[in-house]
C-alpha cells in the first residue's frame, strides 16, 4: 500500500461500536443535510456466490471516489456499510474525498484472516495504517459495544430510555441489566420491545419477566424458586407446565428440552453445593470462588488447554444469593445436598437411557421433585423408580 501523506481535514468519518449510539452520532451529522446518499453494503464473497448477491469490494468504493453524478449537484455521502477484506486499497484514494464526495464508514471493527508464518491471525481493522490515518485525517467516532460494569450499563440504557420515551424505574433497569448482561446491542433490542409492549405505560419488573425471558428459562427459574423453597405443588405445576410444551417446536425433542431443563437445574445445585462448603457465604465470598479461576472449565482448542469463561458470572451470583429461597437452601445440610445432586445425575442417566419413553422421563423427574420436597427419601425414589420401570442404578 502506497505511503501517501495526507494532511488536510477533510469530511470522512468513521462511526463504529454499539447500534444505538452509531445511528445517533450519523443522525447528528447528517440528518439534517440535503444529500445525495449512497448505501453501499460491503463484505466478505466466496468465490461461489453469484454476482447479483455479492457486496461491495474497495473497487467499487474507489469508483464511486472518482465518478461524479453530473445530474445530481447536491452533496454526496458515499457510506460503506462494513468494510470488505480489500479495504486497504482505498487508503490511496482518500484525496478524493473532499465538500462535494463525502465518505462514512459505519461498522464494528472486524477482524479479517491473513497469513502469519505456518497458519493465520487475526488482523483488526483499528490497528490498519488506513483506520489510522482516517482517525487522524477525518473524524473517527467509536462507542462501546459492552458496558465496563453493571452501573455503567444502567447508566447508559436509563439514557436510552429517556431519549425514547421510556417510562422505567432504576430497578427495573437494574433487573433487565442482570437478566441480559452488559452487551449494549442486547440492552438496546430488549429496551425498544419493552417500550413497544407498554404503548406509553411505565414499564415494571413483570413486564420485563414476561415480555424479555423465553418461556424455558421463565420455567427454570420458576420451578428452581419451589424447589428451593421446598414447594412441592408449586414445583409439580411448572414441572407440568414444562411437560406440556417440551418437544412441541420444530426441531426438538422431549428428551432435549428436558435434559436440558435437569442440566440446568443441575447447574443451580451445584453452585450451592460448592458455596455451602465454605465457611461464609457471601457475595463477596461467592465472586472469589467463582470468579478468580478455582472453578472454571477447561478447554482444548487446536491441541492447547486454556480456560473457558466463568462457569457462573457475576449476575447468576448476585441475583441468587438475594433471594430468600436460596439462603434456605444454604441452611441444608451437606448430606441432603449432596443426596439432591445425586440423584440427579441418576435421573439424567437414567432418562438418557430411556430417550424415547417420554412416560419414563417425566416419572423420574417427578420423582425427583418429591425428593427434593422431602415427600420421599432416597431410598424410596430409588426403589420407586425401579419397581415402575424396573431400572437398577
Amino acid at each position: 500500500m502506497a505511503k501517501k501523506q495526507y494532511t488536510k481535514s477533510r469530511p470522512a468519518y468513521w462511526i463504529s461500536g454499539n447500534y444505538y449510539d452509531s445511528q445517533k452520532k450519523f443522525r447528528e451529522l447528517f440528518a439534517d443535510k440535503n444529500l445525495n446518499i449512497e448505501n453501499i453494503e460491503c463484505g466478505y464473497n466466496a468465490d461461489s456466490c453469484p454476482r447479483h448477491q455479492r457486496t461491495g469490494q474497495a473497487v467499487d468504493i474507489i469508483l464511486l471516489l472518482k465518478n461524479e453524478d453530473m445530474f445530481d449537484d447536491r452533496t454526496r455521502l458515499i457510506r460503506m456499510l462494513g468494510c470488505p477484506p480489500d479495504y486497504t486499497i482505498i487508503y490511496d484514494y482518500l484525496g478524493l474525498v473532499d465538500d462535494s464526495t463525502q465518505l462514512v464508514i459505519t461498522t464494528p471493527k472486524p477482524e479479517y484472516l491473513t497469513p502469519a508464518g505456518r497458519g493465520v491471525r487475526h488482523n483488526s481493522v483499528a490497528a490498519s495504517n488506513f483506520y489510522k490515518i482516517l482517525k487522524k485525517w477525518g473524524h473517527a467516532f467509536d462507542f462501546p459495544e459492552t458496558a465496563k460494569n453493571d452501573n455503567e450499563a444502567c447508566r447508559w440504557l436509563q439514557g436510552v430510555a429517556d431519549d425514547l420515551g421510556g417510562k422505567i424505574d432504576p430497578d427495573v433497569i437494574k433487573f433487565l441489566v442482570e437478566l441480559k448482561g452488559r452487551g449494549l446491542d442486547p440492552l438496546y433490542g430488549e429496551l425498544t420491545k419493552l417500550i413497544d409492549y407498554k404503548d406509553g405505560n411505565k414499564i415494571t419488573k413483570e413486564d420485563v419477566e414476561t415480555a424479555c425471558v423465553p418461556f424455558f428459562t421463565k420455567t427454570t427459574w420458576d420451578l428452581v424458586d419451589a424447589l428451593d423453597g421446598c414447594l412441592y405443588e408449586s414445583a409439580i405445576d411448572h414441572l407440568e407446565k414444562f411437560f406440556q410444551v417440551a418437544g412441541t417446536e420444530v426441531g426438538k425433542s422431549f428428551y432435549t428440552e428436558c435434559f436440558m431443563l435437569m442440566s440446568a437445574i443441575r447447574h443451580h445445585f451445584i453452585f450451592l453445593l460448592m458455596l455451602r462448603c465454605q465457611k461464609t457465604v457471601s457475595f463477596n465470598t461467592a465472586t472469589k470462588v467463582f470468579g478468580d479461576g478455582e472453578f472454571k472449565r477447561k478447554s482444548t482448542k487446536d491441541g492447547e488447554v486454556s480456560w473457558d469463561r466463568d462457569v457462573y458470572e457475576y449476575n447468576y451470583i448476585r441475583m441468587n444469593l438475594q433471594k430468600p429461597e436460596v439462603q434456605q437452601v444454604l441452611r441444608w445440610s451437606e448430606g441432603k445436598m449432596h443426596q439432591v445432586v445425586l440423584d440427579l445425575d441418576r435421573c439424567q442417566l437414567a432418562c438418557r437411557i430411556h430417550s424415547s419413553e417420554e412416560e419414563f422421563i417425566r416419572r423420574s423427574m417427578e420423582l425427583f421433585v418429591m425428593l427434593v420436597c422431602n415427600k420421599l427419601s432416597l431410598e424410596q425414589v430409588l426403589e420407586a423408580r425401579g419397581k415402575t420401570f424396573g431400572f437398577i442404578y
